[in-house]
């Protein structure tokens, strides 16, 4: 969950940074107070950010639990590896080459 806070975090504090820097080159405030501002609001900005990263955490947890069930149920899709590229030194050195049928 903390990298998924951690991302939301710098993309809404990115947003946020422009918004500001933009009202400072206009000459609403100081550019000085900028890095202030940002912490005095970074509280405000981690009530988004913990829900929606809870919330995404369990998404591609569910999305990531049910693409796994779908693979290993009989029917599924499987990645089944060429033989050329395991660790059976018998299939390597059997004189297929790559691209073959095993």
């Amino acid at each position: 969950m903390s990298a998924v806070a951690g991302i939301l975090l710098l993309v809404i504090m990115g947003s946020r940074f422009i918004r500001y820097f933009s009202d400072a080159a206009e000459g609403d405030f100081p550019v000085t107070i900028l890095g202030s501002l940002m912490v005095f609001h970074l509280p405000g900005f981690m009530e988004l950010i913990l829900p929606l990263s809870f919330f995404f955490r369990h998404f591609v947890g569910l999305w990531a639990a049910l693409y796994e069930q779908r693979n290993h149920r009989d029917g599924g899709l499987r990645y089944e590896p060429h033989s050329a590229f395991t660790g059976n030194p018998a299939a390597r050195n059997s004189g297929r080459g790559i691209g073959r049928a095993v």
